[in-house]
């Protein structure tokens, strides 16, 4: 029965760092199209061919898309805390190497 219920935790938090990798992926391919939509609608604009209501649209896609990878990247990190604390590791390694990448 404590098998059964660690095993099952072992294998949701794998699952969840399989899925929080591919929604950073994907993440990072929306804020990238966000960034060149808002560009070229700034090039529009300045050519008088956007509204300012086309940059606030495009500004908030970004800040919309930027959110969502935020919040992926993020339950990345839960995941793999989770799945740390799940195998009994010790949680300030983890922390120890997170600060240790650059940002």
């Amino acid at each position: 029965m404590i098998l059964d219920n660690i095993s099952s935790q072992v294998n949701l938090a794998f699952q969840a760092i399989a899925t929080s990798r591919q929604r950073i992926r994907l993440g990072e391919t929306a804020v990238a199209q966000a960034r060149e939509n808002l560009r070229l609608t700034l090039v529009k604009y300045h050519n008088a061919n956007a509204t300012p209501t086309d940059v606030v649209d495009a500004q908030t896609a970004l800040t919309r898309a930027e959110t969502r990878f935020f919040t992926a990247v993020y339950d990345y990190l839960e995941s793999l805390s989770l799945l740390d604390y799940t195998l009994g590791s010790d949680q300030q390694r983890l922390l120890d190497e997170l600060a240790a990448r650059p940002p």
